[in-house]
Formats: structure tokens, C-alpha cells, sequence
């Protein structure tokens, strides 16, 4: 199947103004957010990806800079850091605490298996005492977080849970293809990458709670790791009003550079498009004009003419249907 994608990259739009990124410190990725292994629970749908080929993002992350990689979920955020190239770090934001642990477990096994074949076993068949027998052998080189998810018999039995439930096409040959880090060996092995350098963060946050996201801003500032991605999913289409996302991105900016990728999905009939923005053009063209001019921003992909198409769209069409 062809891909529909609407691919946008373009120039910078010379207003806004971002600082270069610098060095990364080399030491656990913003280790003051690190809290103890919530015991609350939610329901867990949003483990699995909505989209079923994320790989048609891939001329997206392929232009996206070197940086963070910040997106909302579990699986669909595992994916699209692995295939984005210069992902140097990940940070998963979730306001469900069930999503918060599947990541902070997925993380902990990415960080206790030797290899993609451990990984598949720790993940899919393995017992908790088989967890806690490599726990004891190679715990001391784990980090004391990873001891304490791994070390959890009842976040065992929640994650064993869910992946007994998790439907059959995410581990298919034909969904995902190309994709999934399970069956991709360099995909698997960037992932494992950044956890074993403790470069993956998973916090329970809203993203409607501005004063938390004003804080995670200041927090992933004072780490002096630029943004890469910000993936949103469908969150710009009918799951956040027009002020609240603007206070958002106002906020990620701050992090970001001209080239640093908003990416956002929805879904059209039967299938999910992805669409891209570059924070420069970003920043001007809606940020710094307000909620409405905003919306005309995020309205434009459904009302363009080359909606659909894998091309890059013309500077001079981009706000054609939205004025």
C-alpha cells in the first residue's frame, strides 16, 4: 500500500529563536523525576499503537535532528523513537499510571537482557522467578529503579497481564512491518542503547495540567538535550481544546530548534496519516499569533489539495485552505 503521508520540512521561517543544542551531561536522564512504582491502576488500552504502519512516518523521523524524542503512550512511542535515527533520548508522558509502568518494565527488561532472543523471552514467556534469578545475578550493575520494577511481583503479574491480552498483530509479520523492534535487530538495539544509558524517562504527567508542563519544560531544559520529536498522536485532533495546546507547545519550545519535528496523527476513513511541522515555521506562524491562528495551523492537513501524497508541500500552499 502506498504510503499517505503529508511530509512538511520547510525552510526555516527566520523568526523565533532557539538556542543550539549543547553538551549532554553524561548521567542518568533526569533523575530527579524519578518516583517510586506507582501501585494505582487504569485501564490499559493505550498500551497498544493506534497506528497499525508507523513506518510511513519514517520521511518524517528521518529529517527530524539529533535530540529527544517526547511522545504520549507506550508502544507507539517505543516504536517511533527506535526508528527515528538520532534519537538521544526518550521521554514517555502519560497520565495513566498502568502505561507509566509498562514503560518503566519495558525499559527495565531492555536494560537487564543481554540479547534481542533474552529480551523476547523476559518480555513473552518468562516467569517472575526467572526475572528474579537474572535480577540476582546481574543486579548489581542495574540501576536501583530497574531493581525496584523488576523486584515487583505484582508489577510481574500486571505486565504478564497484558501481554497475554495484547492482540496478535502487533507481533504479526505483516503489522508493523519493518517496525517492530521485536523482530528488527537494529531497532531492538537502539532502544537497548539508550536504556542501558539510562537515557529513557516514563513520568505520569497531564498534558492538560500546564503548571506540570511548564515544570517538565524547565526540568528537560536544565538537561541541555534539544528536542527532536514531540509526538502527539491524535491529541490535536479532538482530544485537547485550541488554548491548551498552545500553552503546550509554548512550552515544549523552549526546547526546541528551528528543525525540531512536531509530529501529530488522525485518522481519515479507515487509516492514520501522519503529518510533520517544523518548530520554526511552527513558532511563527502560530505560537506567537494565538489560539485561532493555531487552529488554522492544525486545520490545514484535511483541507489541503495534497493531503495524502509522500511529496513535500510547497511553502506557499501550506496555509492555503486555512486563511
Amino acid at each position: 500500500m502506498a504510503f499517505r503521508l503529508l511530509f512538511w520540512l520547510a525552510l526555516s521561517a527566520g523568526a523565533g529563536t532557539f538556542e543550539k543544542p549543547r553538551a549532554v551531561p553524561n548521567q542518568p536522564f533526569l533523575a530527579e523525576l524519578i518516583r517510586p512504582l506507582s501501585s494505582s491502576s487504569l485501564n490499559w488500552g493505550s498500551v497498544h499503537p493506534n497506528e497499525l504502519n508507523p513506518e510511513r512516518a519514517l520521511p518524517l523521523l528521518q529529517k527530524a535532528p539529533a535530540g529527544l524524542y517526547a511522545g504520549v503512550g507506550s508502544e507507539r512511542v517505543w516504536i517511533g523513537a527506535a526508528l527515528a535515527p538520532r534519537t538521544t533520548h526518550v521521554i514517555f508522558i502519560d497520565r495513566n499510571p498502568t502505561i507509566v509502568r509498562y514503560n518503566r518494565t519495558n525499559g527495565a527488561l531492555f536494560q537487564l537482557a543481554e540479547t534481542l532472543e533474552e529480551y523476547k523471552q523476559l518480555r513473552l514467556n518468562a516467569s517472575w522467578n526467572e526475572w528474579n534469578s537474572l535480577l540476582q545475578s546481574r543486579g548489581e550493575s542495574l540501576p536501583a529503579e530497574t531493581r525496584e520494577v523488576l523486584a515487583s511481583r505484582s508489577n510481574y503479574l500486571e505486565w504478564r497481564e497484558i501481554q497475554e491480552a495484547n492482540p496478535l498483530s502487533f507481533y504479526s509479520e505483516t503489522m508493523f512491518a519493518g517496525s517492530n523492534y521485536l523482530k528488527v535487530p537494529p531497532l531492538f538495539s537502539r532502544l537497548q542503547r539508550l536504556a542501558k544509558r539510562q537515557r529513557i524517562r516514563s513520568v505520569e504527567l497531564d498534558l492538560e495540567d500546564r503548571k506540570a508542563v511548564a515544570a517538565l519544560a524547565q526540568a528537560l531544559k536544565k538537561t541541555n538535550v534539544p528536542l527532536g520529536v514531540l509526538d502527539l498522536s491524535n491529541i490535536p485532533y479532538g482530544y485537547m481544546g485550541g488554548n491548551g495546546m498552545l500553552q503546550l507547545l509554548r512550552s515544549f519550545s523552549t526546547i526546541a530548534t528551528e528543525d525540531s519535528l512536531l509530529m501529530s496523527t488522525q485518522m481519515l476513513g479507515p487509516d492514520w496519516f501522519y503529518s510533520g511541522f517544523r518548530f520554526g515555521d511552527l513558532t511563527s506562524r502560530g505560537l506567537e499569533k494565538g489560539e485561532g491562528a493555531l487552529r488554522r495551523f492544525f486545520s490545514f492537513p484535511q483541507r489541503n489539495p495534497c493531503w495524502g501524497r509522500n511529496m513535500i508541500v510547497p511553502r506557499e500552499q501550506l496555509f492555503a485552505g486555512g486563511r
